[in-house]
């Protein structure tokens, strides 16, 4: 037996319809608009640790303790012994990201190890992570170095769009040059390949102690390094080296990667807020 209903209740099946649709998607927005911890402040169970540098690369092994958590914070090299020669290493997500706003807070140490005993303190976080866990693999990274809080560069096979002062572009390294955006006289300027290319910051961001430092990717649109708040860097079209290596193709999504690399430095309240696709 087929029921018929009445116009008044098929148009009462219809708006209850919209209504349930109206609010699972406000449910999905809401959830977007949520900063989630992805850094609990207690251990680094949710993530994967990898170290290397001489030698083959440990995966969830790090007998030397690079890597503790202590009060809130990621502590690298906390009982390792000042100059001595070290590994590299980090703490990466277990998941892809692809549209989101990171943030989280950084300071130095004061201890300093080989091979970079008389070289700046480096640091940093890569995103878009999609090479393999070796150090370091393809990737994109806000750089966190003395005198380069905010730094962007290309890692082992990106590429991207920014816009740079024309008087700073490297003539024997062309893809090195620095951020500046249009409005202050950059113009457009391509930068990545097989290597590592480094666009730097402007304007100087960052203080003594503690750092915010705030990561927006948008896919392979674009992505944003801010540092206390100032925008320092910004990035266009995201590429990564096809599997052949000849030609270039959207890089969209990727882990996200925290380094140590010998130099004792604190990682505390990291968190993450994932975007929706279509936000501009």
């Amino acid at each position: 037996m087929i029921k018929k209903y009445t116009p008044s209740v098929v148009i009462l099946f219809l708006l209850a319809g919209v209504f349930s649709t109206a609010s699972l998607m406000a449910e999905k927005e809401q959830k977007s608009s949520e900063w989630q911890a992805l850094f609990n402040g207690k251990d680094l169970k949710d993530w994967d640790i990898v170290i290397g540098q001489r030698g083959p690369t440990r995966v969830n092994e790090d007998p030397d303790k690079l890597f503790q958590v202590n009060d809130g914070m990621v502590h690298t090299y906390k009982d390792t012994e000042e100059k001595i020669s070290v590994q590299y290493g980090y703490f990466l997500t277990k998941k892809k990201y692809s549209h989101y706003h990171l943030r989280f807070e950084f300071k130095w140490g004061t201890k300093k190890f080989e091979p970079r005993l008389n070289a700046p303190r480096d640091a940093g976080v890569l995103y878009h992570v999609v090479g393999g866990k070796k150090v370091w693999p393809r990737s994109l990274e806000l750089q966190i170095e003395e005198k380069g809080m905010g730094d962007f560069l290309t890692v082992y096979g990106a590429q991207v769009k920014t816009t740079v002062d024309p008087v700073s572009i490297d003539k024997k390294r062309k893809g090195n040059a620095r951020f500046r955006l249009p409005e202050e006289g950059g113009v457009a300027h391509v930068t990545g390949g097989p290597g590592v290319y480094w666009v730097y910051r402007y304007p100087e961001a960052a203080k003594e102690g503690w750092n915010t430092f705030e990561l927006i990717v948008r896919g392979s649109e674009s992505a944003e390094h801010r540092v206390n708040g100032i925008v320092v860097n910004r990035v266009t079209d995201l590429k990564q080296l096809d599997k052949d290596g000849e030609s270039w193709i959207p890089l969209t999504e990727g882990k996200i990667l925290f380094q140590a690399e010998a130099a004792e430095a604190f990682y505390r309240n990291i968190e993450i807020k994932e975007l929706p696709a279509e936000e501009k």
